[in-house]
Parts: C-alpha cells; sequence; structure tokens
C-alpha cells in the first residue's frame, strides 16, 4: 500500500470496522450468506488498493499515469479500484 496520509492501513481497519458494526446493527449481517458475508469483508479490506492519494481532478489535469490507463474519465480511481 502506498503512503499517504488517510489511504493507509488505519483507514482499510477503520473502513472494515465500519462496515462490520454497521453490518451487524442493522441485522444485514444475518440475513446474508456466508459467501456474500466474505465477499464484504474482502471488499472492505481492498477498496482502496494502490489509491495514490490524490483526486480524479489531479490525475486529469497533470495526465498521471492512472489517466493513461483509463483515458480521459472523471472516474478513473474508481475504474483503476474495479
Amino acid at each position: 500500500m502506498r503512503s499517504n496520509p488517510y489511504h493507509n492501513w488505519q483507514h482499510v481497519f477503520d473502513v472494515t470496522q465500519t462496515l462490520f458494526v454497521l453490518g451487524m446493527q442493522s441485522g444485514l449481517l444475518e440475513r446474508i450468506d456466508p459467501l456474500e458475508r466474505l465477499a464484504i469483508v474482502i471488499a472492505s479490506l481492498c477498496h482502496d488498493v494502490d489509491h495514490p492519494g490524490v483526486t480524479n481532478s489531479f490525475i486529469l489535469k497533470h495526465q498521471a499515469y492512472i489517466f493513461d490507463n483509463y483515458g480521459i474519465n472523471a472516474d478513473c480511481l474508481e475504474h483503476h479500484h474495479m
């Protein structure tokens, strides 16, 4: 994981913990099957893998490496994470 002030392992843990608490309090995790629970946990753990710590606007303005992979698109970070 890249070193940046926000998208780091603490953020990963925070998102995963928040998802778990909300899922338990709402009863969602009890209503879905184990494979769906696993998918939610995996998604929360890796939702920002390789996030460069800059915005889509910055990437488009400076034509960063992610821009080269996805072309002119306001959501290049979202495509990068899929």
